[in-house]
């Protein structure tokens, strides 16, 4: 009875927390969408290259290249349990690479909630919709925060794309790189 009733109100913290990233999202402009975009793909990045979180991201899951398990379900649940922390960690400092990262950290905590969370699902499908709208800004935005040169390749776009396929399958992958 106890852990039901936990579960149920885990739950329901979390579709309000995704209720409110969402309705911020839906306001947001275009140019704020693709900021928040490379918000995630750095913070991605990030995650994937720290020892803070293992050197692991769930790209896996979220693009649904592999099927959750009972035990993968726990796994991912304390990795957010991290990012959740991290997250909240860093959006008080005034710093604005802390603030930018903490951003993005919200936008993959949502996501990771999307996957383990089924009431959770359809708000990262509408927030990762909402993302998208920022993709023509994507290439320019990562330009201007020098992650992106004239020099820089298809594939290396193609690796940082934070899109994941599972909460955006409407999206036809990274944009081109005019050369």
């Amino acid at each position: 009875m106890i852990r039901w009733m936990l579960k149920k109100w885990s739950s329901k913290s979390a579709v309000k927390d995704a209720q409110r990233l969402l309705n911020f999202m839906e306001v947001g402009t275009d140019y704020e969408m693709a900021t928040s975009l490379i918000s995630a793909t750095v913070t991605r990045s990030i995650m994937i290259n720290s020892e803070t979180f293992g050197h692991y991201f769930p790209d896996n899951y979220l693009n649904d290249d592999v099927q959750i398990t009972q035990d993968e379900l726990v796994k991912l649940s304390m990795y957010n349990v991290k990012v959740i922390a991290y997250q909240k960690k860093l959006s008080i400092s005034p710093e604005w690479s802390h603030q930018a990262t903490a951003s993005g950290l919200l936008i993959w905590a949502m996501s990771i909630r999307s996957i383990t969370i089924t009431d959770c699902f359809p708000y990262g499908r509408h927030i990762w919709c909402h993302l998208l709208r920022g993709k023509s800004g994507w290439i320019d935005g990562m330009n201007e925060i020098g992650h992106f040169d004239t020099n820089t390749s298809q594939t290396h776009v193609d690796d940082l794309y934070p899109v994941p396929k599972l909460l955006a399958p409407q999206d036809d992958g990274p944009p081109s790189v005019a050369k």
